[in-house]
């Protein structure tokens, strides 16, 4: 039997160059370099960190529905939960977020434990969320939700969101 070698490089080796996105260079004394190559522009590409199914955005609240959603229970019965939120950046794709957003688009936004802050009004949820109000800009993880919530879909979920200090 004879074993016949084509390559010096493990596969882990090769794909660990091939995901890094980088190509190896030897230089006049021999020994070995990395270089990085750029990467060529391709739309959403999954990244590690973010849920399936879901776009991890920059957002600003451009407005908020004053009435709770006197179809909900739970809480969006109780205090508002939908806003219209502008995109101002999109950060990265989950696997499989099959919608197309893009900078400057507004969205609206159904947030599942309200735009209230929740300390007080849902105590078990850690950590709590500090509310979000006209001008709030926020990173958060959208889905598409599938239930309608309003007479203008689509409409995208929010669940856990982190507000960003103004400069």
């Amino acid at each position: 039997m004879t074993i016949v070698a084509c390559s010096c490089k493990s596969s882990a080796q090769q794909k660990h160059e091939a995901q890094s996105n980088v190509t190896p260079a030897t230089p006049m004394d021999g020994r070995k370099e990395v270089t990085a190559v750029p990467m060529k522009h391709q739309k959403q590409i999954a990244l590690p960190g973010i849920a399936p199914g879901h776009c991890r955005m920059l957002g600003m609240v451009t407005a908020i529905s004053p009435q709770p959603d006197a179809t909900a229970t739970g809480i969006c019965g109780q205090t508002p939960c939908r806003a219209k939120v502008k995109i101002l950046k999109i950060i990265g794709y989950g696997h499989s977020f099959n919608q197309t957003l893009v900078p400057n688009k507004e969205i609206n936004a159904y947030f599942v434990f309200s735009l209230k802050p929740t300390a007080q009004l849902l105590p078990d949820l850690t950590p709590p969320l500090p509310g979000l109000k006209v001008n709030s800009t926020f990173i958060a993880d959208v889905s598409t939700n599938t239930e309608v919530v309003g007479n203008s879909p689509p409409w995208y979920q929010v669940e856990l969101y982190q507000v960003q200090e103004s400069k």
